[in-house]
């Protein structure tokens, strides 16, 4: 077993995925797609935005949400210092 440098890089790692990642950036996604209103009124969307750029923005919210939830799982990993979470970090 060698040193590491930083002994407990993968507990800090796994806390900012987990509360970046996560908690910001995909519950933000969700949020989005519930309630762009809220979400306007919160701060995370746009509030006057033409029509068109609207739709492009909760394709994208649509997407993130559908592939963010990989954050958690991957923060819980890197907690436990399970090398594949490593790995998975970098999908979405």
């Amino acid at each position: 077993m060698t040193a590491q440098l930083f002994p407990y890089a993968n507990i800090v790692a796994g806390i900012l995925i987990f509360v970046v990642g996560f908690m910001i950036h995909w519950v933000g996604q969700i949020i989005s797609l519930i309630n762009w209103d809220f979400a306007a009124r919160i701060g995370i969307a746009e509030k006057n935005m033409i029509p068109e750029f609207k739709v492009y923005e909760r394709g994208i919210a649509a997407a993130d949400a559908l592939i963010g939830w990989i954050y958690g799982i991957a923060a819980v990993g890197l907690i436990l210092n399970a090398q594949w979470a490593y790995k998975l970090v970098w999908f979405p």
